[in-house]
């Protein structure tokens, strides 16, 4: 779920319809109990009743009315009282959708049926003649400007709210532990795009080790089962945000475990694993479900909490090991860091040191890591730039604060300039006095120095993985 100051950043974005926005707001009032904030954004999303009810805020301006009597079509016009008493009842009562679909459109015509919303009034104006249908011509960017004052609108409530707000958002303490799946790593497990293991541990099964790959639209289709009503691809929103707000949504309405139910069935894994022997599937979908699983209490390892799974239902529980047992333990033996690798390591990572880790190669399993993560990079330099640069000269062109291919912030600010410096230190540095070392000299290093370094490298992996999206690059 969104904090505060998330919701408040979003406003600001382009990439985000204001339904989007009022939905998020709607699970956020759910989940601290705001109900004057829930009311209002239920009535944003759904419509409102009665011109009464209806904020001013969504009112308009009439160029002209049509009227439609008894099959008849003609141009309404009123005498000045009567055009007072239009004025007032003037306002686009409809769900933000409504409104969003006449923006998208540039349609300057309202029509209302004669049953409901301003039809009403104007039927007892023109003295209680039949009024089948009303046409209302409205001025151009009409509906535009009433979806930004809605967001204003929105902006102002949660500025109050942060005002009155004594507990920052980020420190109240999880009510719902399936509140800590709401983590993109976990997510990006859930829908397919990470590799969990690799492909040779699985026999005949040649494919990646990941789950189902979730397309867009069939998130927002599953989302549609749970009540949940994404615009794709409207809302321009990536695969996993469009997961996180449908894991939200299930959440909040006590459905997750229905969600991962849906997610982890066979049903789900049938095109994923076709063309394999009916037994193979079974056991092919048991790994997979179990190494997912693994994975996401490895990226949940220091949040106090394990998802379980009993062949028939999810539950999240309190972790029998608690972050600072796993921090300050000196009794960890060789089979618990590989337990431990296993669950956090990086996918490229694992791939190249785990099994030289396994075997008690650990300068060489160290020295793997950072040259895989050197290996990456240039690869990826190499596509962009079409310059061939390696060691400490490549981590200082990627990671340059004038023209830098993996780009951290704006570079606007000296703080920004200084983060992006930071990591071309630490990537630069991590290759100078570790991978270096231990490639040019007999230099034997411990399990517990070999361990830390690779969660190390992993750390560094993962950066690579998010700069990547953050500045739309792709390594194919």
């Amino acid at each position: 779920m969104l904090s505060l100051n998330e919701l408040l950043d979003l406003i600001t974005s382009e990439n985000i319809s204001v339904s989007n926005l009022l939905l998020k707001t709607k699970l956020y009032a759910k989940h601290i109990k705001d109900t004057e904030l829930l009311n209002w954004c239920e009535s944003e999303l759904e419509g409102y009743k009665s011109y009464v009810s209806t904020p001013d805020y969504r009112k308009f301006n009439i160029i002209k009315l049509i009227g439609e009597f008894q099959g008849v079509t003609k141009e309404l016009r009123f005498g000045k009282d009567e055009m007072i008493i239009i004025d007032k009842v003037s306002k686009i009562y409809d769900p933000i959708s409504s409104i969003e679909t006449l923006d998208k459109s540039k349609s300057r015509i309202i029509q209302y049926d004669s049953i409901f919303n301003v039809a009403n009034e104007l039927i007892q104006i023109v003295n209680g003649n039949t009024l089948d249908r009303l046409e209302i011509q409205v001025p151009e960017n009409t509906f535009s400007v009433i979806l930004e004052l809605v967001k204003i609108q929105l902006s102002k409530r949660l500025e109050a709210l942060m005002k009155n707000t004594k507990t920052h958002p980020k420190e109240i303490v999880l009510k719902n532990y399936f509140e800590a799946l709401i983590n993109k790593n976990i997510i990006n497990i859930l829908i397919g795009d990470k590799n969990l293991e690799e492909m040779e541990d699985i026999g005949k099964y040649n494919k990646d080790i990941k789950m189902p790959y979730l397309k867009g639209h069939e998130i927002c289709e599953i989302s549609e089962k749970f009540g949940i009503i994404q615009n794709y691809p409207d809302d321009k929103l990536s695969r996993w945000e469009y997961f996180k707000i449908l894991l939200e949504g299930c959440i909040q309405e006590d459905r997750i475990n229905e969600l991962l139910l849906n997610v982890f069935s066979m049903n789900n894994f049938r095109k994923h694993l076709s063309g394999l022997a009916d037994k193979l599937v079974i056991e092919t979908h048991s790994h997979i479900v179990t190494r997912a699983i693994e994975r996401i209490n490895g990226e949940l390892i220091f949040s106090g909490v394990n998802l379980n799974y009993d062949g028939k239902t999810f539950n999240m529980g309190k972790s029998t090991t608690t972050k600072q047992e796993i921090m300050e333990s000196e009794s960890l033996n060789h089979s618990d860091r590989l337990g431990m690798l296993k669950l956090v390591l990086h996918e490229k990572i694992s791939g190249i040191s785990y099994r030289k880790f396994k075997d008690e190669y650990y300068a060489e399993a160290v020295e793997a890591a950072f040259k895989e993560i050197n290996a990456r990079l240039k690869a990826i330099y190499m596509k962009y730039r079409s310059n061939e640069l390696d060691g400490t000269i490549l981590y200082e062109n990627v990671f340059s604060t004038t023209n830098p291919l993996l780009k951290i912030g704006d570079l606007q600010t000296q703080s920004e300039k200084n983060e992006q410096l930071g990591y071309q230190y630490i990537f630069k540095g991590s290759w100078m006095s570790i991978r270096s070392p231990k490639a040019h000299a007999n230099i034997t290093i411990s399990e517990d120095e070999a361990f830390d370094l690779l969660i190390l490298a992993s750390m560094l992996m993962k950066k690579i993985d998010a700069l990547l999206a953050s500045n739309n690059l792709s390594e194919a």
